[in-house]
């Protein structure tokens, strides 16, 4: 089946409509589609055939098509699933901000992040993931700015921190001192 990974996209304000804008389409059926990949990195028009030197695993991707995808956006699939979120939490850094909640599957569209950070180089764009990693669930964080990831964060296994961070709530202390972030007091 595949690992399903759920993410939601937060950029700073001044950039939120320009940036939900770009990656808003309409599809050829006539149904809207909040967040396509392909308007941050189109996919060609004729993929070529997968490699005869790629691996096995790469291979198992069946298609042309998906192996373009897994090596060009980060994942084997578009987004599916998207919606606007209004981070309500008044104590979140966060607070006010419009989120795009996705999922994806067989991977995060990491390369699509750092497009559209080089892109808006001025905005700041934050991604939370949540998936399932062997028998647990699994979070991080990652910020990206300027065409580069400039923040990594992971952390399993520690569901109460996961509520606050997936909710948008801010770090404990503890959780500060080991993850500092700019402008937290």
């Amino acid at each position: 089946m595949g690992e399903i990974i759920r993410q939601t996209m937060y950029v700073d304000k001044p950039w939120q409509s320009e940036v939900f804008d770009l990656v808003h389409a309409i599809n050829p059926d006539g149904t809207e589609q909040k967040f396509d990949f392909g308007k941050v990195i189109p996919e060609p028009s004729e993929l070529p055939p997968v490699p005869a030197t790629a691996s096995g695993f790469e291979r198992s991707y069946h298609t042309p098509q998906s192996y373009w995808r897994r090596h060009n956006w980060g994942c084997t699939m578009n987004a599916w699933e998207a919606t606007y979120r209004v981070n309500t939490k008044y104590d979140s850094p966060q607070a006010g901000l419009i989120g795009l909640h996705f999922t994806t599957k067989n991977g995060s569209p990491w390369y699509v992040f750092l497009k559209l950070s080089a892109m808006f180089p001025e905005a700041t764009f934050l991604v939370h993931y949540l998936y399932e990693a062997g028998n647990e669930l699994a979070w991080e964080s990652e910020k990206f700015k300027g065409g580069y990831m400039v923040e990594n964060i992971k952390d399993w296994q520690d569901y109460e921190k996961y509520d606050r961070i997936m909710k948008g709530q801010p770090l404990d202390k503890e959780d500060l001192e080991r993850f500092p972030v700019e402008g937290a007091d």
